[in-house]
């Protein structure tokens, strides 16, 4: 049977708001004992599951997705859950609309269909009108958002309406009715089975209370910025409302009413206390992320076991590593990298955990630098940013700024010129991963379509001029001069994945012949017009020369062999003149020179830069340099790859061989490093002494692994930790 054959979507009504929601119950018999039992299920946009009273699924579920077009669904096996005899299946759902940035509107319903296998029956279930629903909701419904781009809704539950009993097949539901079709039903979406994890507890967190019970309100530090919420475990008051209320900042002794750098006065949830002695509620129907809460309006004096601090994101594990005795700024960064990633992955690769939760081209990009060598679930998150933009992809062929988003609204209704090209270097990332010709059969397609946009904007002169949108060369807060007719860096990375789709098209096994033809005019105009006396402007008509400009000429082999050092040379003595984007490069660019000295420099040496986040002792990487915007931005984590890559050299050339060309540099005598492979985690590292280097490694079986050390190439043995002497 096809997973959805005979199950409808459904929902409590015909009248639907935003931040709405809906509790749904139903009854099945089982006079067997249960063999097997797998229930799929799907919702729009978040749903929690329940049989016989136990939770059967995990946090904010199922993953976002282009809801017009297609849902996620889930898989579970449920046959702990059910005894002989009637059993209850019983689900909350979470309907956003509103039109927020991070998804689609779509309909609101949830679908379930599964079977249960008894000996010699087999016992169908499916969602259809017989389910019951109720009037009665706990949730508050039209609450407002906490975000300005209509994100997610301030929670508020009041557990004095809360019925417990309809999870179990005890309850009397008389009062229930029965569900509607829902509209979903007509746009009939693809259901496709989430292979991503759902959200996960990482790490629960006793947090530091900041003084004593002041005016009703209690401030408690988490330590770090962490995404997830705060579960309270309280004495009941009947009738008595709490406010939780987060925010990364203080003011005054108290919780900062913003998001990050926005301001809001919503970014707060609020529970309304039932009789019981003791209760316990956390807002977990979204994520939330901050470093400090404050309890608002409870009557006595709170102490640090009272409340919890839940570190709750996709369940992505960590499987890379970095470590230095020598120079510990090393582990910072690793501890940085991972705590901020975790916090930025919600279902997709987002920019910032709390102001937007957006997933946008350039920064996921960015975030599959460190995903790629360190985090599982790498591959099918980059698979998805794709999966979502082709979904996205507007007649002209470009994508909307972020995806999913609600792209009609004016107030969403943008585009980044620049970042449409990212969509194919996170092609060229995921093919990479495994080899796997099935992403580029998948988006080549949408990859021509989007590349044919530009290309057909190309004058007279053999470039591509501005066009209607955004342009980012370099951000946050970048110095890249764009007020010239034609940028520089939107027509050199119109180059770069020209190149690429060149190298596409022959393994799809088409004709190339128009895109290296396009890629020899515009390689000649981008230096005919846009390179002056040995290095090139930043954009026509501009006489500034940015580092990170001649860092991607670099890289794509712009200049001739006698300016490559003059280029080199420049791009060390700007020191720190890029912004997060263009950093990326410039580091690179180091580091494939074997300029390593002025790539710690680069990234730990000035006034400004990653140095400077760690030596202040953040958890978390800001947005970009300045102390003024999100301090919690997985794209600006990129250098711990580079130091896994280049310093330890890890260099994965092929899925299954790694090439290992260690760059030393003074101030770090040793350094240990874990990256994933598709066979298993590769350790390697190394300590320095005078007159020799003790290397110490673990190859999984089926890595080839060469370490080349002083001119020569020496094979690692496979499959254990060794130490060797060089």
């Amino acid at each position: 049977m096809d997973n959805f054959e005979n199950a409808k979507w459904i929902w409590k009504d015909t009248k639907f708001t935003k931040n709405d929601y809906a509790y749904f119950r139903k009854e099945y018999r089982i006079d067997k004992p249960v063999e097997e039992a797998f229930i799929h299920v799907s919702a729009h946009n978040h749903m929690k599951l329940y049989v016989n009273g136990k939770i059967v699924s995990d946090f904010v579920t199922p993953i976002s997705s282009v809801a017009t077009k297609r849902k996620y669904y889930l898989s579970y096996d449920v046959k702990e859950y059910l005894t002989q005899g009637m059993n209850c299946f019983y689900l909350e759902v979470l309907y956003l609309g509103g039109s927020g940035q991070n998804y689609v509107n779509a309909a609101p319903g949830f679908i379930l269909s599964g079977l249960i296998q008894c000996e010699n029956k087999t016992i169908e279930i499916s969602s259809n009108e017989s389910w019951k629903t109720t009037k009665k909701i706990a949730h508050g419904i039209n609450m407002p958002y906490q975000q300005s781009r209509h994100v997610t809704p301030v929670e508020l539950f009041d557990a004095r309406l809360y019925e417990e009993e309809a999870k179990f097949v005890s309850y009397d539901d008389k009062d229930w009715i029965n569900a509607i079709t829902s509209p979903m039903q007509l746009q009939q979406p693809i259901l496709v089975k989430q292979k991503i994890a759902e959200g996960s507890i990482h790490q629960t967190i006793y947090p530091k209370k900041i003084g004593k019970r002041k005016k009703g309100f209690q401030v408690f530090d988490v330590g770090r910025i962490i995404t997830g919420f705060v579960r309270i475990k309280l004495k009941g008051y009947e009738g008595k409302q709490i406010t939780i209320r987060y925010s990364e900042d203080l003011l005054n002794h108290r919780v900062k009413h913003n998001v990050a750098n926005e301001q809001s006065d919503y970014y707060c949830d609020y529970y309304i206390m039932n009789d019981c002695d003791e209760q316990t509620w956390q807002a977990d129907f979204t994520y939330k992320s901050f470093r400090y809460f404050e309890i608002e309006n409870y009557p006595e004096e709170l102490d640090e076991h009272q409340v919890i601090a839940i570190v709750c994101s996709t369940g992505i594990e960590v499987n890379g590593y970095l470590s230095s005795k020598s120079y510990p700024i090393l582990n910072d960064l690793y501890e940085v990298s991972v705590n901020t990633q975790l916090n930025n992955t919600q279902g997709m690769l987002v920019d910032c955990p709390h102001r937007e939760q957006a997933q946008y081209l350039g920064d996921s990009d960015l975030q599959a630098e460190n995903l790629i060598y360190n985090f599982s679930n790498h591959y099918e998150l980059i698979d998805k940013a794709l999966q979502d933009f082709s979904d996205m992809q507007q007649v002209e062929g470009f994508f909307p700024f972020v995806a999913p988003t609600n792209f009609l609204d004016t107030q969403f209704e943008l585009r980044i010129c620049e970042y449409d090209f990212y969509f194919i270097t996170l092609m060229e990332k995921a093919y990479k991963i495994n080899r796997d010709k099935r992403i580029i059969k998948q988006y080549y397609p949408i990859a021509k379509k989007m590349l044919a946009h530009y290309l057909s904007l190309i004058d007279e002169t053999g470039l591509i001029p501005k066009d209607k949108g955004w342009h980012i060369s370099d951000w946050p807060y970048p110095k890249v001069d764009e007020t010239g007719h034609y940028l520089t860096f939107q027509n050199m990375l119109a180059l770069k994945v020209l190149r690429i789709m060149i190298e596409f098209g022959k393994l799809m096994d088409e004709s190339v012949n128009y895109y290296i033809k396009l890629e020899n005019q515009l390689r000649f105009s981008i230096v005919k017009y846009l390179k002056k006396d040995g290095l090139f402007i930043d954009s026509s008509n501009s006489s500034k020369k940015h580092q990170g400009i001649n860092a991607l000429a670099l890289e794509l082999n712009l200049f001739n062999e006698e300016e490559k050092k003059v280029a080199l040379d420049y791009i060390i003595k700007q020191k720190f003149a890029s912004s997060v984007i263009l950093g990326r490069t410039v580091l690179r660019q180091l580091f494939e020179h074997e300029q390593t000295e002025a790539a710690f420099q680069y990234m730990f040496n000035n006034e400004k830069g990653w140095g400077n986040i760690l030596r202040l002792g953040n958890k978390t990487m800001w947005e970009g340099f300045d102390d003024i915007e999100s301090h919690s931005h997985a794209w600006n984590c990129y250098p711990l790859r580079m130091i896994q890559e280049y310093v330890v050299g890890l260099k994965m050339i092929e899925p299954t061989k790694v090439y290992i060309t260690p760059q030393f540099v003074n101030r770090v005598s040793d350094i240990t490093a874990k990256v994933q492979s598709m066979y298993g985690n590769i350790t390697f590292g190394y300590e320095k002494y005078e007159n020799k280097v003790i290397f110490t490694y673990f190859i999984p079986a089926g890595i080839e692994a060469i370490l080349h050390f002083k001119d020569k190439d020496h094979v690692l043995v496979n499959g254990k930790l060794t130490k060797i002497k060089l």
